[in-house]
C-alpha cells in the first residue's frame, strides 16, 4: 500500500507539473498571438498610410495636369476680351484687325490667369476624376495630331520651296487686232507664240466698186497693260 500511495502522489505531481506546462505554454501562444495581431495591426496602418499618402500625391499630380484643361464641352470662350474703340490716327486706322498692342497683352493676361486656376481635385468623385482623365487624354491626343499635321505641312513646304523653282507671273496679253511686236514674250508665253505664228490677215480690197458697200475695217488700236494714258 505503501508504494502505491507513493506512486499516485508522483502520478498526480507529474501531472500537476504537466497542466503547469500546458498553461504556460498557451500563456505563450496567446501572448504571441496577441502580439502578431498587435504587429499585423500596425503593419496594415502603415500600409493605409502610405496608400492615403499615395493617393494624395496623385490628387496633386492630376491637379497641376487639368490646371491647364479648360472645360472641352463648353463653347463659352476660355478668355474674355475687353472691347476697344476703334482709333483714327491721321485719318488711317489704329491697327491690323482693329486689335492693339496693349489689348493683345490684356487678352493673354485674362487668359494665363484663367488657365493657371487649379481645380479642387480634393472634392471630387471617382467617376468625376475618370471623366477628367478621359478628357484630359482626348486633349492630348488632339493636339499631337495637330502637332503632326503642322509638322508634315512644314515638311513639305519645305521641300517645295527648296525643290520647286519659282514660278515668274506670265507677261500680260496685249489685246487688239494688230499683231504684238514679236519682243514681246518672246517664247516665253504660248499664247504670244501661237499669235506671232499667224499669218498676215487678208488685205479687203475692192475689186470691183459695189454701190452702198462698206469700207475695210480699220484695226483697233493696241492697249497695252500699264501702259495707258
Amino acid at each position: 500500500l505503501q508504494s502505491l500511495r507513493e506512486k499516485q502522489e508522483r502520478r498526480r505531481r507529474e501531472r500537476e507539473q504537466e497542466e503547469k506546462e500546458l498553461a504556460e505554454k498557451m500563456r505563450l501562444a496567446e501572448e504571441k498571438r496577441r502580439q502578431e495581431e498587435e504587429e499585423s495591426k500596425i503593419r496594415m496602418e502603415a500600409q493605409k498610410q502610405k496608400r492615403e499618402e499615395e493617393r494624395r500625391k496623385k490628387q496633386a499630380m492630376l491637379a497641376d495636369s487639368l490646371a491647364g484643361i479648360v472645360s472641352l464641352n463648353s463653347n463659352i470662350p476660355n478668355f474674355i476680351l475687353q472691347k476697344q474703340e476703334k482709333q483714327e490716327r491721321n485719318g488711317k486706322a489704329s491697327m491690323k484687325n482693329g486689335k492693339s498692342k496693349e489689348e493683345k497683352e490684356e487678352a493673354k493676361r485674362a487668359y494665363m490667369a484663367l488657365i493657371s486656376q487649379k481645380p479642387v481635385v480634393s472634392q471630387l468623385l471617382t467617376n468625376d476624376l475618370k471623366i477628367k482623365i478621359q478628357q484630359l487624354h482626348a486633349h492630348i491626343c488632339k493636339l499631337e495630331a495637330v502637332k503632326y499635321d503642322l509638322e508634315k505641312r512644314h515638311e513639305r513646304q519645305l521641300y517645295d520651296v527648296s525643290e520647286f523653282p519659282t514660278v515668274e507671273k506670265p507677261p500680260p496679253i496685249v489685246h487688239g487686232t494688230a499683231r504684238p511686236p514679236p519682243e514681246w514674250g518672246r517664247t516665253e508665253n504660248e499664247e504670244l507664240e501661237q499669235l506671232r505664228k499667224i499669218i498676215e490677215p487678208h488685205k479687203y480690197v475692192e475689186q470691183v466698186k459695189v454701190e452702198n458697200a462698206r469700207p475695210p475695217i480699220e484695226p483697233i488700236p493696241l492697249s497695252v497693260p500699264g501702259l495707258q494714258g
